[in-house]
């Protein structure tokens, strides 16, 4: 692994051009390498010492004089509260690029006083204080999970912080939505939002538990099934969220497919994000969306691609979706009380979800299985997002031949 020192930065740059060069051969290696192969871990991994060489080609002075002024009033944190982790990662190193301002600050959804108090904030605070507190966090505290986009970072044992750099307000939206519209689906509760410079910030509840990915080998069938029925309900009352202008009175836009936010965009996940350029109000818009890209249009003939997006239905109903549903954004609590085991179940990570077509979850859910996934998680999807297998293989098709090429 090359490493970054201080005779790679120039005198008058901050260095980042060595950094992200060193960045985009690694990423090709791994492309030339493989593929078609999972990049995700590489990702991660290759993200986590990204974050840990940033602090060397980043302005020390401005980041010192920062950590001067919270020293008077602010120890640093005595520890990492215990939880899911997805990996052993270092401490972020999200500083902004100009001094602490008053005014640096952009408040999205005002954080809550539980936020304020772990944050050792008064009521009445600058918004330079609020951005040195979040930023010596980050500087100083363990994340709990990272990936290329995002990372969480404790604060105390009840709040987390979402973190990335030019984060969409998504997830905040389709948390508030779910909190005032179906309280009883167990989903994170928003705390506050803010931005600070590019560095987005969404405070919200930690789910108690782990992730279900990491307990899954060692629970019983039982288990499986009570965490499976769980996840079943809360699909069932996700799922009968009517699409209609009643349900999204509060927001500016009604009777879009996607996001629930002001200006909803549809959004693939694959190798890559792809969102839609302009709102979508049917599903044949929808199919038209997911099978064009610019890459796909050089090497699929224009026969072709209407051909294969002639097999999607245009008749699906259109269903509240968490879009991006997996064992990793499944937190499961096991604990026995008064003798008896109690099992809690939680979903998180819903920048994905919106209003889209019934199989779509299915779809999401399936694209993570491979043909060596020996897995038993399959067998105990919940009940209410399964059966739509001929959706499946026209999509795998859609994604193989028109989308990729292959």
């Amino acid at each position: 692994m090359c490493q970054i020192s201080r005779s790679m930065i120039s005198t008058t740059g901050t260095g980042y051009e060595s950094l992200n060069k060193y960045v985009l051969r690694r990423i090709t290696k791994l492309v030339e390498a493989n593929p078609d192969g999972d990049m995700e871990g590489a990702l991660q991994e290759l993200y986590t010492k990204y974050s840990r060489k940033r602090p060397n080609v980043t302005d020390d002075h401005r980041v010192k004089r920062a950590h001067a002024r919270i020293e008077t009033r602010r120890t640093v944190p005595e520890s990492v509260p215990s939880g899911p982790r997805n990996h052993d990662s270092t401490p972020l190193s999200f500083h902004p690029q100009r001094p602490f301002e008053n005014g640096y600050v952009t408040i999205g959804s005002p954080v809550s006083p539980r936020v304020l108090e772990l944050l050792q904030l008064e009521e009445e605070h600058s918004s330079s204080e609020l951005s040195e507190a979040v930023l010596y966090l980050f500087a100083t505290q363990k994340p709990l999970a990272v990936n290329i986009t995002a990372a969480v970072v404790p604060l105390g044992d009840d709040i987390v912080i979402k973190t990335g750099y030019h984060v969409s307000l998504d997830e905040l939206h389709m948390l508030q939505f779910l909190h005032t519209h179906e309280p009883t689906i167990s989903a994170p509760r928003v705390h506050g939002h803010i931005t600070i410079g590019p560095v987005s910030c969404l405070f919200m509840t930690r789910l108690p538990g782990n992730t279900l990915k990491s307990i899954w080998p060692t629970m019983t069938v039982s288990q499986k099934l009570a965490v499976q029925s769980s996840l079943n309900d809360m699909f069932i009352t996700l799922r009968s969220v009517p699409w209609t202008d009643t349900c999204r009175a509060d927001m500016s836009n009604t009777g879009f497919l996607g996001s629930l936010s002001p200006h909803p965009v549809c959004k693939d996940m694959r190798r890559t994000l792809r969102e839609s350029k302009s709102p979508i109000r049917n599903e044949a818009d929808f199919n038209e969306f997911i099978g064009t890209d610019e890459q796909s249009m050089k090497h699929t003939s224009p026969r072709y691609r209407s051909w294969v997006l002639s097999m999607l239905r245009s008749d699906h109903r259109i269903v509240l979706t968490h879009g991006d549903f997996h064992p990793n954004n499944v937190i499961v609590d096991v604990r026995v009380e008064d003798g008896h085991e109690k099992i809690t179940v939680g979903i998180i990570d819903w920048e994905t979800g919106g209003f889209y077509p019934e199989y779509w979850e299915y779809v999401k859910a399936m694209n993570l299985r491979t043909v060596k996934d020996d897995s038993d998680w399959w067998d105990f999807l919940p009940r209410s997002i399964v059966d739509y297998e001929q959706e499946i293989a026209i999509d795998r098709l859609l994604e193989r031949s028109v989308l990729y090429g292959v």
